[in-house]
């Protein structure tokens, strides 16, 4: 049986400089609208410091860090992660945030609306 709460799937290949904000981003929209959630980052095996600039959060968010281990791919990270997420539902974010459409305060809106609609309207249980 999984926590209810969300886990935010993110696959990451030479990410380094998208790596703090997208954190900062996340964290705060998540925190602001009350979700339990965790941030599983899939990383590809960059060559840059993308796994050394996601590390140093480790410590102070709910952060966790998966090096790619299956095939190359953002599918294959995708379910890499999904594989160890603890939470009831699960979110995808790319790292890069020109192709993210649910960023910051829209990832929550949009969990919370899927979450009302989808669970006789018990997701403040999620909180």
């Amino acid at each position: 049986m999984y926590k209810r709460g969300l886990s935010v799937v993110i696959p990451t290949f030479n990410e380094s400089g998208n790596i703090d904000q997208l954190i900062k981003r996340t964290v705060r929209a998540l925190r602001d609208a009350g979700i339990r959630y965790e941030i599983i980052f899939v990383d590809d095996h960059s060559k840059d410091a993308t796994r050394s600039r996601i590390s140093r959060h480790t410590k102070s968010y709910p952060i966790f860090l998966l090096v790619k281990e299956g095939r190359i791919g953002k599918g294959y990270s995708i379910l890499e992660g999904a594989r160890v997420a603890k939470f009831s539902h699960i979110a995808m974010l790319y790292a890069d945030p020109r192709g993210n459409q649910a960023y910051g305060n829209h990832l929550t809106d949009t969990f919370l609306r899927t979450a009302d609609r989808n669970t006789d309207k018990r997701w403040r249980q999620w909180r």
